[in-house]
């Protein structure tokens, strides 16, 4: 918790769009390091089994796409200011996400082990 706590601005926040199609994505954005960082965390803890995360870029920012047994499930983009995160936008949408059929990167794909 403190390391990701470290990385984040005091007023960071997060923003979800998940077209009201998936359950469990913020339907409010979620503001503040402390929520922020316990949210990310709760979210870790509940991904399915074969969750992965591959660091990729995305709209010109660093990003995680997030796969669950390989299917595209979400992309987190990370908008930095300095050594720190100001903002964070997950994209859970299916309706957004079905043209990114890439395939995984190698080297790069880690996976989520809460």
């Amino acid at each position: 918790m403190d390391g990701l706590m470290s990385l984040l601005v005091e007023d960071v926040t997060v923003c979800s769009d998940s077209g009201g199609k998936v359950s469990g994505a913020a339907r409010q954005p979620i503001q503040g390091r402390d929520r922020v960082a316990r949210a990310m965390i709760g979210n870790a803890a509940r991904a399915p089994e074969g969750t992965t995360l591959e660091v990729i870029e995305a709209n010109g920012f660093p990003a995680l796409l997030i796969r669950v047994k390989g299917q595209v499930v979400g992309v987190l983009t990370l908008e930095v200011e300095g050594d720190f995160i100001r903002a964070i936008r997950n994209v859970a949408n299916p309706d957004k996400l079905a043209h990114l059929n890439l395939p995984p990167t190698s080297g790069q794909e880690r996976r989520l082990s809460a």
